[in-house]
């Protein structure tokens, strides 16, 4: 008789505990190896989180002095810029106390008042003018800027008046336009109406030369267009250089005038050179800059 058929119990126990031991063997290869896959899992993340731990500051007494004073920079170079964009001098403070119209038939008449007085000013200057110069506000001419565009047609008037009068001392040959910066959007029936009727009062300003950021600068840019010779526009950017408001000069474009300015107006009194000098007709592209308000 063998070993297997004298202890049959003994050896069916054998067989059952070895059989144990190999699941259990298994069992702990299987978690071992999910441990394992763990730690790696977690060295990684572990290896991620480092860099933003490092870039985010613990509120420590120390990083919160650093962040005031950072804060603190901030708003001296905020207050710097909002010094600089802000106008000064009598011809600001000038602007400044001019009360913005309320209601449409003011706005109507202050546009009014202020061709009626460009005229007068060209004329004594000597300046010839088209007989229906609106000055870039001939949409206006018959009826009043929209309600909700009061304020923005009322400092851009301002704005006008002061290139305007400027550019007349300089005491150029010929006015040939005055232009507005194109409204961004319509704005409403009336107003797609007003811009279709003064079509010739607006251009169109490359965005990438404008100074303007949504919500936090404002601006509005105006184009002079005038027969002048060299020694006119050289007076006007001179002027603008030293000018109270905060304006800049986006683009000068200079071409040969055609022939000799409108005869029809009597020259201007003054010595005449004997030598002629060039006329040229010059464009100049001016923008306002300011802050916006805070809301």
């Amino acid at each position: 008789m063998t070993w297997l058929g004298k202890y049959p119990v003994f050896v069916t126990a054998l067989v059952a505990l070895g059989l144990a031991v190999l699941a259990e063997a298994g069992g702990l290869g299987e978690r071992w190896t999910a441990a394992r896959t763990a730690r790696r899992r977690a060295e990684k993340l572990h290896r991620e989180l480092r860099p933003l731990a490092a870039a985010q500051p613990e509120p420590t007494a120390e990083n919160a002095a650093r962040i005031e004073a950072e804060l603190t920079r901030t708003n001296q170079v905020l207050a710097a810029v909002r010094a600089e964009l802000m106008p000064s001098g009598p011809g600001a403070d000038r602007l400044g106390r001019a009360a913005t119209p309320e209601h449409r038939p003011e706005a109507f008449f202050d546009i009014a008042a202020f061709v009626e007085a460009m005229r007068a000013r060209a004329q004594r200057a000597g300046v010839i003018l088209r007989p229906d110069e609106r000055f870039g506000f001939s949409s206006y001419a018959h009826e009043a800027p929209e309600a909700g565009r009061l304020a923005a047609v009322f400092r851009e008037r301002l704005l006008v008046q002061y290139l305007l009068e400027t550019l007349l001392d300089a005491r150029p040959r010929q006015l040939l336009s005055v232009q507005r910066e194109r409204p961004a959007g319509a704005g409403g029936r009336s107003a797609a109406g007003a811009v279709a009727a003064g079509a010739g009062d607006y251009f169109d300003l490359d965005p990438h030369l404008s100074a303007r950021v949504p919500g936090l600068v404002e601006t509005a840019a105006i184009r002079l267009a005038f027969t002048a010779q060299t020694a006119v526009l050289r007076t006007l950017l001179n002027k603008l250089a030293e000018c109270e408001l905060p304006v800049v000069v986006r683009a000068v474009e200079v071409a040969p005038a055609d022939g000799p300015p409108d005869a029809s107006t009597p020259a201007r009194p003054g010595a005449t050179s004997l030598i002629a000098r060039p006329w040229s007709h010059f464009t100049v592209t001016v923008e306002l800059i300011t802050l916006a308000r805070a809301s």
